[in-house]
């Protein structure tokens, strides 16, 4: 069990829920693009082992996490770089399913996944 305190002197509101997949989920492999901090919803149909090509153009923190949705039971680190990057990451194993990408940008930001 997880216990939270809040200490507020104005109405509050405290909400937790469960990442789901999402319809209209962006297809992998493909390319994504997106400017500041995002976390967008990625499928694949087929079990994969991408190659993951990232740039990013900003000053600060460009960090990217791959979190598993179907059992929650992974999170892979992709990118911790900060300023200007350009870099790729192999994924070892990415089974069929969605997941959730969640990117910490200053900038724009650029990821490309290919087989």
């Amino acid at each position: 069990m997880n216990s939270f305190a809040i200490k507020a002197d104005g109405a509050w509101t405290f909400r937790l829920t469960q990442p789901v997949p999402k319809a209209n989920a962006k297809e992998v492999p493909g390319k994504l693009t997106g400017s500041g901090p995002t976390v967008p919803h990625v499928q694949t149909v087929d079990e994969l082992q991408p190659v993951v090509t990232a740039s990013h153009r900003g000053a600060s923190n460009f960090i990217v996490y791959l979190i598993g949705i179907g059992d929650l039971t992974g999170t892979i680190l992709l990118f911790n770089e900060i300023g200007n990057f350009d870099g790729e990451e192999l994924i070892e194993e990415m089974p069929a399913g969605g997941y959730l990408l969640a990117v910490e940008a200053d900038g724009n930001w650029t990821l490309r996944f290919r087989r």
